[in-house]
């Protein structure tokens, strides 16, 4: 049973890394929490295959004009406590969306999330408050996956 569980997160943690996305580290105290983690959008095609998260990403950005980005706090376990954000990649700001809580690293949009304390607040890169390093990489990696999509069109 053992062994069955630890291939089962083998695999769907090499899934999940074999899709190009644009990603950043979070280096530890900089984010919610102590651990280290990172954060990741998805809106890439690869060999003509549209990953679920990618579909996702391009649906959300199509209906609401928004590049949704998962940070996941984990300190480099298979599982990670995912926090869900929308960034709006125009005018560089972001809604905190909600806590997907532990998660796969497979799809961490598909988690059933809940809201938290700070769900809901608007934030600017400009914004001067704690966790800002961290909310400047959540819309720089929104940026650029979203900036990859856009050049990925034009093809």
């Amino acid at each position: 049973m053992k062994k069955l569980l630890l291939a089962l997160l083998a695999i769907s943690t090499i899934a999940f890394s074999c899709h190009a996305r644009t990603s950043e580290i979070v280096g530890k105290g900089e984010g919610y929490g102590p651990y280290n983690g990172w954060v990741v959008a998805d809106m890439s095609m690869n060999d003509g295959v549209v990953s679920e998260v990618a579909a996702y990403s391009m649906r959300t950005f199509k209906d609401y004009g928004l590049v949704p980005v998962a940070y996941c706090s984990s300190g480099g376990s298979h599982l990670g406590t995912y926090y869900l954000f929308y960034v709006n990649p125009y005018h560089d700001s972001l809604i905190i969306g909600r806590e997907a809580g532990v998660a796969s690293h497979v799809n961490p949009f598909t988690a059933k999330s809940k809201p938290f304390d700070k769900t809901g607040e608007f934030i600017r890169y400009t914004d001067m408050q704690v966790n800002q390093d961290l909310y400047r990489k959540i819309i720089n990696v929104a940026k650029a996956e979203f900036n990859q999509y856009q050049q990925a069109l034009k093809k």
